[in-house]
């Protein structure tokens, strides 16, 4: 059998996207769940989720296997990928409400503008402003995953103590977790604003 047919990084994708809405679901039954279990679980599943979103640009980048259907999928289950955590987060009181409208409206936004050039026959792959958006996104679901398994486990004031101890100074778990966001917002309005000048370049050009 064709190892490439076999992980194809579209197949990759659309497990992705899947794994997105069963770890949602997961979230939103907790109180169902042993609280260990529970929380290994999500652990696993979101590292796991994240993983394979490298792994799908690896496969296809190494074997040859980059296509226009990639390049359109990877970006909606990115999006969906992360919608999903922030969606939780935000249902908690993690995830601040203004992150979570720029996020909606950034995406929501590049999604119209994405379709807009592929009129022109052109499949516009992720820039760095966006990829490194994306590592952001990466960067605080796993903050906010961890502040939350603290709260679960009832022991967030003692590991920030801890921390405090060992730096010396009044570290503050939620304010760092609030930073990652601050930041992450930012890189999300600054990638907008570079796929709409890739867009307009585009119409100058075509005029």
């Amino acid at each position: 059998m064709n190892f490439k047919s076999i992980i194809s990084p579209n197949k990759i994708t659309f497990f992705r996207i899947i794994l997105s809405f069963i770890i949602l679901f997961i979230f939103f039954l907790e109180d169902f769940w042993n609280l260990s279990l529970f929380l290994i679980l999500v652990w696993v599943l979101i590292t796991f989720n994240e993983v394979t979103d490298i792994i799908d640009g690896y496969v296809a980048r190494k074997y040859g296997l980059v296509s226009n259907v990639g390049k359109i999928l990877d970006p909606y289950a990115d999006v969906l990928q992360h919608l999903a955590y922030f969606v939780f987060f935000f249902y908690k009181g993690i995830t601040p409400y203004y992150f979570f409208v720029i996020f909606i409206y950034r995406e929501i936004s590049v999604g119209v503008v994405r379709n807009l050039i592929i009129q022109f026959n052109i499949v516009q792959q992720a820039k760095f402003l966006g990829k490194l958006k994306s590592l952001f996104y990466a960067i605080a679901t796993f903050f906010s995953l961890f502040l939350y398994s603290l709260d679960k486990l009832k022991i967030s004031i003692f590991v920030e103590n801890f921390i405090s101890s060992i730096l010396n100074l009044d570290f503050n778990f939620s304010f760092c977790v609030g930073m990652i966001y601050f930041i992450s917002a930012f890189l999300t309005i600054i990638s907008l604003i570079e796929y709409i000048i890739v867009f307009l370049d585009l119409i100058k050009y075509e005029k």
